[in-house]
């Protein structure tokens, strides 16, 4: 909807006097009515159904991507022999960044279903 704007913008720079006709102001915002509309008869609806399948499509991909998932790569344990316990460290943002990911390609599939 703004490339409507800004084409109708830059045609009134162009075509039309600094000083504009009351026909030239009509004729302006028919063209963008036309534009509007054309834009609009392309649009997709999107309706329940479709919200719920891609609902469940991004489901599935995340469960697939913790399936795939190797979790002994987010933990790490050190011998702490001073204080005769085991340190276990959890790279939790790392795992977050690949749950991201998974997501945002599960999103891009839904839409592009």
């Amino acid at each position: 909807m703004t490339n409507i704007f800004e084409q109708a913008l830059t045609k009134v720079n162009s075509d039309f006097p600094s000083v504009y006709s009351k026909e030239d102001v009509a004729k302006i915002i028919t063209d963008l009515r036309i534009a509007a509309d054309k834009q609009e008869a392309n649009r997709k609806e999107i309706t329940g159904d479709d919200v719920c399948r891609m609902a469940e499509e991004i489901k599935r991909w995340v469960m697939e991507a913790a399936s795939d998932t190797n979790f002994e790569d987010y933990v790490s344990l050190e011998l702490n022999p001073y204080q005769n316990m085991i340190d276990v460290n959890f790279d939790n943002r790392r795992l977050l960044d690949e749950i991201e990911d998974a997501l945002d390609q599960a999103i891009e599939s839904a839409i592009e279903a």
